[in-house]
């Protein structure tokens, strides 16, 4: 467990909606989640705009707070890996990123690697410093809109494993189906 504010370390993660407690109906028959989720958004940093890491820290501290204040989570955590030989953030980026987590009710990790770890390595270092039923990867420089985590929790039911939110504009563009994105 932990409040604003407090490391958690333990178990590793559950990737999108493994260990929640479920009704087998609600009153109005269709099953549901009982309780709510945590989650944890991780990027790893190598190089990025120091600016752009904090314009999306604070971006993703915003739409945590709308899904908590909405009831689509409990509680989350922002944990960041420094990945680049040199520390991409100072003190002054980390407290201001630091003060808009807190504000939203969440918890800052911030781990500095000093080594290029890769992506699937980096996120790997990532995962088990948290505890948290839901884990959201995220590039370090994604400003994620209002409802951004609200709408992706609420589409995690028992059958879904995994979602992903369509970025605009496209970081690679390719030829989408109209319908299907």
């Amino acid at each position: 467990g932990g409040g604003p504010g407090t490391a958690v370390r333990g178990v590793p993660h559950r990737l999108w909606g493994g260990v929640v407690r479920r009704v087998t109906a609600s009153a109005s028959g269709t099953k549901g989640w009982v309780g709510l989720r945590t989650l944890t958004v991780q990027s790893f940093l190598y190089a990025n705009d120091r600016e752009s890491i904090v314009r999306a820290a604070e971006a993703t501290a915003n739409s945590a707070k709308i899904a908590i204040s909405a009831g689509s989570i409990a509680g989350w955590a922002l944990v960041l890996g420094d990945c680049g030989a040199v520390a991409t953030l100072d003190e002054q980026a980390i407290e201001r990123i630091k003060a808009a987590v807190e504000m939203s009710g969440g918890t800052f990790i911030h781990e500095v690697f000093a080594q290029n770890l890769g992506h699937g390595g980096g996120h790997n270092r990532l995962a088990p410093l948290t505890e948290s039923e839901l884990l959201l990867f995220l590039n370090p420089d994604a400003v994620l809109g209002p409802n951004t985590i609200q709408s992706l929790v609420e589409v995690m039911t028992e059958a879904v494993g995994v979602v992903e939110g369509r970025q605009l504009p496209p970081a690679h563009p390719h030829d989408l189906r109209q319908a299907t994105g």
